[in-house]
């Protein structure tokens, strides 16, 4: 198989997704080529693999070759398979490649990474300090920010030991209001999803928020706003506590009526059941006070 003269070839022109410029390129084309080589092999160890091919992966990551980071880019979007069949060659090849202070193109495997996310256990201490600062500056990763996003979201829900309160906060803090409203989006949906939208907030969500979430006020911002309530709705028993664990970081939302028509096409029994804890939650999104010579009344019958 032939490297070099192909990693030497440059684009045309370049697309505005690396992740695309990368599949559509000679090089990311000769980086699945040897990946299928890998798949198609018997065995799941590096010894099933001859050393030429793994040879191959090395030349492919050669920073001094024009085109270099579409072949790696390729190679990103599969690290958790070769890192399941070849932790070494991860280790002292691949793993540094994805160091924000080491490589200026790290936004760009970041991107093939979350693409084709798989995490195996072992691989998590390696990449955490470079994965939590690419979800936290997930403005870096052009269209596959809310990827990053989501899958924070979904290891902070269910692998709770691999990302402290402390941590997932700071990360929080970091991204910008479209990309939290992205992370209350994943919890909606899970919430929505669950056998029990009740138990998955007590056991997992709410106890995530009430330690995890900022409650710097320069934070509040009407996206991640509006997805919280949006989550919170979904719960029947336990929307008094959601209520409660929304009050200090949710605030106004322009798209209010997304929340009010939501709660009377899908969760009317909410009216019967909290009207008080409803009425403060769709207020809250009017900034709206309940006491005081400036409140506006609003009343609950909105809902039928």
């Amino acid at each position: 198989m032939v490297v070099g003269p192909i990693l030497d070839q440059r684009p045309d022109e370049e697309m505005s997704d690396p992740v695309m410029a990368a599949l559509n390129s000679p090089p990311g084309a000769l980086a699945e080529s040897v990946l299928n080589r890998i798949d198609a092999r018997e065995g799941t160890t590096a010894s099933d693999v001859p050393d030429a091919i793994w040879n191959r992966m090395t030349r492919l990551l050669h920073p001094e070759t024009a085109w270099a980071s579409h072949a790696a880019t390729i190679l990103a979007s599969r690290l958790g398979n070769l890192f399941k069949r070849n932790p070494d060659w991860v280790r002292d090849h691949f793993i540094r490649k994805f160091n924000w202070a080491n490589n200026p193109n790290a936004a760009v495997l970041w991107q093939g990474y979350f693409w084709q996310l798989l995490l195996p256990n072992d691989l998590w201490p390696l990449i955490k300090p470079d994965f939590l600062a690419a979800v936290g500056h997930s403005d870096c990763l052009g269209n596959h920010a809310k990827s990053a996003a989501s899958w924070f979201t979904v290891i902070c829900v269910d692998r709770p030991a691999f990302i402290t309160h402390t941590e997932a906060t700071e990360v929080l803090q970091n991204m910008s209001p479209r990309y939290r409203g992205a992370v209350a989006q994943v919890l909606r949906r899970r919430l929505e999803q669950a056998s029990s939208a009740d138990q998955l907030w007590r056991d997992k969500i709410g106890p995530w928020l009430r330690t995890a979430w900022p409650r710097k006020q320069n934070l509040i911002e009407s996206s991640p706003s509006l997805y919280l309530s949006l989550a919170a709705v979904t719960t029947r028993d336990e929307f008094p506590n959601a209520v409660e664990t929304i009050r200090e970081f949710a605030g106004a939302s322009p798209d209010y009526s997304v929340l009010i028509e939501v709660v009377k096409a899908e969760h009317a029994q909410l009216v019967d059941l909290h009207p008080r804890e409803l009425l403060e939650l769709v207020t809250s999104r009017l900034e709206i006070r309940f006491f005081g010579a400036a409140s506006k009344s609003y009343s609950v019958t909105t809902f039928p």
